[in-house]
């Protein structure tokens, strides 16, 4: 057999062999160490969004969110040494400010070239001196070494670092949490110090981050979901825009009048469950959710507000439902009604889900809505900017 010792005996032996030897280790070390330390690329990725079905585990979708980003998925040392760019080294410089308790470096990665004002320093004060309560002696002290830094992204004007700890002490699951640098009219990258949540949309990023750290090969990015639908977020139009992809159908069907086709499953479920509703029992109705979502249901009716319930069942069926659109998150869809009758024009959604214990199809989540279900309701963010020109674009 050929071995490392009849290989080197002839050639490798003595002082001379020694050196080449040596020689030829150090440049196959320096070859992985400089590839090891190259920058981490820009590229425009798609995130598959997670949604949490009846009150337990996330489900992956194919709701996607794309932007670009950099992914790094390294300790918080490597990411020290490896990754040099302006948005990195101001990440590097908070964590380090906050590491050592001081309010006042804090604040000066805050300023920009024309300062803050009295209103903004006040905030920004107040918010450090809570992130270094929260994380100077733990995350950012003792436990340093294992956070993860796992992504950048490009979002507008605004570059948000998503970070965490994968095994964190008194936690039983690992968690992921962010920081947030706009970049100003001087093109200064600037952190924004915040102690609450961030907006719907970027609370989606969160949670996606959130989701691969605990499930390990889940939520993967992918270059090209093949979505029937790619539209930029109204608050990325300036700077690097985000997009939402999803796929659906557009409809203008009152579900209590109208024959739907049999062959549309998802629509024929919705308005099956409905009839069951107007034609049997709210009792008979709840029966089309999922468990917990139809314990949750049945207490409502039995409870201190049953006679707020009664009423609540009448009026939906006297006003009518009108189903404007429906959203395919497989194994989700979001079905977009409006009231048929009445002065209530507001669009609201339901939760359809493919139940992955028996394949069939359920209402779920009733009275629960997590990140996802807070940006689809977002006027701001979803609701005027992307739904309603989709709806005129398509009935047109």
């Amino acid at each position: 057999m050929y071995s490392y010792r009849n290989a080197g005996s002839s050639k490798m032996s003595g002082p001379k062999g020694r050196k080449l030897l040596f020689a030829l280790i150090w440049l196959f070390v320096g070859v992985a160490v400089s590839g090891g330390l190259r920058a981490s690329e820009v590229q425009t990725k798609s995130f598959p969004v997670p949604v949490r079905m009846d009150f337990d585990r996330c489900l992956e979708t194919s709701l996607y969110v794309k932007c670009k980003c950099k992914q790094y998925d390294l300790s918080y040392p490597g990411f020290a040494a490896r990754q040099t760019g302006q948005a990195e080294s101001a990440f590097k410089e908070v964590v380090s400010a906050i590491a050592a308790k001081d309010p006042n470096a804090c604040l000066q990665l805050c300023r920009g070239s024309s300062g803050l004002t009295d209103k903004q320093q006040q905030r920004y004060t107040k918010n450090i001196n809570l992130l270094i309560r929260a994380f100077a002696d733990t995350i950012l002290g003792e436990q340093l070494n294992k956070v993860r830094i796992d992504i950048q992204y490009y979002v507008g004007d605004t570059r948000l670092f998503i970070w965490g700890l994968d095994s964190p002490p008194r936690r039983p699951a690992a968690f992921r949490t962010w920081m947030t640098f706009r970049r100003n009219s001087a093109g200064q990258l600037r952190w924004t110090p915040r102690a609450d949540r961030l907006d719907d949309f970027s609370m989606l990023l969160v949670s996606i981050m959130q989701q691969r750290a605990r499930t390990d090969k889940q939520f993967q990015a992918v270059t090209n979901p093949g979505c029937t639908y790619e539209l930029p977020l109204a608050n990325t139009i300036e700077g690097d825009k985000a997009y939402l992809q999803f796929s659906g159908r557009v409809y203008d069907c009152n579900i209590f009048e109208e024959r739907v086709d049999p062959a549309d499953e998802i629509l024929s479920f919705y308005q099956a469950a409905y009839h069951v509703l107007r034609d049997k029992s709210v009792e008979d109705f709840v029966k089309f959710y999922t468990r917990k979502s139809a314990e949750k249901y049945r207490q409502w009716l039995t409870g201190k507000h049953k006679d707020y319930a009664k009423w609540y069942h009448q009026d939906l069926i006297q006003s009518g439902r009108k189903v404007l659109f429906i959203m395919d998150a497989e194994p989700f869809y979001f079905v977009f009604y409006r009231k048929n009758r009445s002065s209530d024009k507001a669009i609201r959604f339901e939760d359809i889900v493919r139940d992955p214990a028996d394949n069939k199809l359920k209402l779920t989540n009733y009275k629960y809505s997590d990140y996802v279900h807070r940006f689809l309701r977002n006027k701001e963010l979803f609701i005027n900017p992307i739904l309603k020109p989709l709806l005129r674009r398509e009935q047109d």
